[in-house]
């Protein structure tokens, strides 16, 4: 399983989640660049804990992709994500996955400090969309990525940034076009 680069789970819950997280901590899968979690699967808050705390501990270091779209992964699954992508897990991530589940403002706000120090600063794409994300989360996203005065902002190599489906309101789209216009994002081409 060494060399393994591409890894699909089907009908997986959270219990084996926790077993592969388990396995991915004794240095199982130390190649993987790809990890696909979202066909038939009903992963949520636990299942995502067992792989944050997988790799915060240095698990999947090649990882380019993660897929975990279509699942049941809420606020608190995205806050074990996110601090575990504050410590410096996932540093090569290119694309993560994380639509249609049931992300909300605290999950977002968690994942936009995270990025804020430096996390998902190799991501170019990122999913969003089809969670349950409102003008706070929306918010803090924006500040997070709103260039500070050197010019610096975080996901500054993003090019898609998927967020509809989601419960963003006036107030948390113009935070974002304000951020947009200071030069946020100046990569992207998909929004």
């Amino acid at each position: 399983t060494r060399h393994v680069k591409k890894m699909y789970c089907v009908g997986l819950e959270d219990r084996g989640l926790d077993l592969l997280a388990d396995a991915l901590i004794k240095g199982a899968l130390a190649s993987l660049e790809e990890l696909f979690l979202f066909r038939n699967n009903k992963i949520g808050d636990d299942g995502m804990q067992a792989l944050a705390g997988a790799v915060s501990k240095g698990a999947l270091p090649q990882l380019r992709v993660l897929n975990i779209c279509n699942n049941r992964v809420g606020n608190a699954g995205i806050m074990s994500l996110a601090d575990a992508l504050s410590k410096g897990a996932l540093a090569s991530l290119k694309l993560l996955f994380l639509q249609n589940n049931q992300i909300g403002d605290d999950g977002l706000k968690a994942l936009a400090l995270a990025c804020a120090s430096g996390a998902l600063a190799s991501c170019q794409k990122l999913f969003l969309n089809g969670n349950e994300i409102g003008d706070v989360g929306m918010i803090s996203l924006a500040k997070a990525i709103t260039p500070d005065k050197n010019g610096k902002g975080a996901l500054d190599k993003l090019e898609e940034l998927h967020l509809n489906f989601n419960e963003v309101g006036d107030v948390g789209m113009q935070a974002l076009a304000s951020a947009l216009s200071s030069g946020a994002l100046a990569q992207l081409t998909r929004l």
